[in-house]
């Protein structure tokens, strides 16, 4: 499914949350035509009907359940990358203001739990 944009996985699942595109517009602060369009690219990106528009509002088709699970599966994963890299960039920052050198695979088994004195490549800890 080339083309596929994060911001619309991201819209397509707010839309089957909050179950109306008006809703979806007043969070996202945008006209209702954009979030429609929206839809309709992901549709036809997807060769499927995601949801079935009625005077009676929305309701997601057997396609757009199938979509939405991959749709909070991939957000769950970007959540994951996310909280895995802000850890790594604080350990970083927290390395460099203790004035220790940056851990690298190699260096994190050296300075185990933090410790300024390396326990491989020369020095024995007695």
């Amino acid at each position: 499914m080339e083309g596929l944009a994060l911001d619309d996985l991201k819209l397509f699942a707010r839309v089957a949350a909050l179950g109306t595109l008006s809703a979806v517009a007043r969070e996202r602060d945008v006209p209702v035509s954009q979030v429609s369009r929206a839809l309709t690219r992901l549709e036809r990106t997807c060769g499927a009907r995601l949801i079935h528009r009625s005077t009676h509002g929305l309701a997601l088709t057997a396609e757009g359940e199938t979509f939405l699970d991959y749709c909070r599966r991939i957000g769950a994963t970007l959540d994951e990358l996310e909280a895995d890299f802000a850890t790594k960039a604080r350990e970083a920052s927290e390395r460099e203001a203790a004035g220790l050198p940056p851990a690298t695979p190699q260096r994190a088994s050296c300075y185990p739990a933090g410790n300024a004195v390396p326990r491989c490549g020369g020095a024995q800890e007695s």
